[in-house]
């Protein structure tokens, strides 16, 4: 009929909110956390949230964005650098936008000194690298799109609903709900 009431364990007195700790650190902690939980039993122990690989793919995607949007911002940083250095014909005292990486991307060989050579060879190689990383950071939110979809909706229990304070009666005015029928 009724499952068994299962009982988590209490944590332990510093885990509390409030509770002045000597020193902050994560190997104190991990310490700590893992001599509450070494002497519970399996069945007192929490299970992972599972959702049929939708947390791990999300997980994975946001991990993937992370490093993309990272090397991003160090060729981005590069560029700029080696734009203020070497005169290569961009003015650089602001950042560097989508407008400028792109025209520094089709720039093409010149006939120059060979510093200015390999300056501007180098610059045209990071504003590509740029925009493939562009690229990339987009085709990776369209998974994470098509993740979120397949979640299953969450709905509040029947007589949990949220019913608005206020209904909107004309742009910008907002008026008391009705009461009754």
């Amino acid at each position: 009929m009724h499952s068994p009431v299962t009982r988590w364990p209490k944590p332990p007195a510093w885990a509390a909110p409030g509770v002045d700790r000597v020193g902050k650190s994560d190997p104190i902690d991990a310490r700590r956390i893992a001599a509450a939980v070494l002497p519970l039993d399996e069945q007192q122990l929490r299970t992972p949230r599972m959702d049929e690989g939708i947390r791990a793919a999300a997980q994975i995607l946001l991990t993937a964005r992370d490093e993309l949007t990272s090397e991003r911002t160090r060729a981005v940083n590069a560029l700029t650098a080696l734009v203020r250095v070497a005169d290569l014909g961009i003015d650089a005292r602001r950042p560097l936008g989508a407008k400028k990486i792109g025209e520094i991307a089709r720039w093409r060989p010149r006939e120059e000194d060979l510093a200015t050579t390999t300056a501007r060879t180098e610059a045209v190689r990071l504003a590509k690298r740029i925009l493939a990383l562009d690229a990339e950071l987009s085709d990776n939110m369209k998974p994470d799109r098509r993740t979120r979809r397949r979640q299953p909706r969450r709905r509040p229990p029947p007589g949990d609903r949220h019913r608005p304070r206020y209904r909107r009666h004309r742009p910008g005015r907002l008026v008391p709900p009705r009461t009754g029928p």
